[in-house]
């Protein structure tokens, strides 16, 4: 996430939702061990429903996966305050995750 909050403070795009794509991916791979490589949002979402892990939080990752996606792929720039909300949505994700039983 340093990489991210970095990319963020100098206001980098691109590299900002690169730095979150490859936090989640790594993250919930290790967590739920599900292999990072391939990870799609509809592969998250699956695995993660039957772990337990409550809709909104389903849906922030969701999110996350979507505006990634949008930031490097599509010619929308997506601005600061976007940024922010996606940075804080994926510390809740973090935070959620790290309190659940596996």
């Amino acid at each position: 996430m340093g990489a991210a909050e970095k990319h963020l403070k100098n206001n980098s795009t691109k590299n900002f939702y690169g730095a979150v794509s490859k936090t989640i991916r790594e993250y919930l791979g290790n967590r739920f061990h599900i292999s990072s490589g391939g990870m799609t949002v509809d592969i998250v979402d699956s695995f993660l429903k039957d772990k337990g892990l409550n809709e909104e939080i389903l849906q922030d990752i969701k999110t996350i996966f979507h505006e990634c996606d949008i930031a490097r792929y599509a010619a929308k720039e997506l601005g600061t305050a976007e940024m922010k909300v996606t940075l804080e949505k994926l510390t809740e994700v973090i935070n959620y995750c790290e309190k659940i039983k596996e």
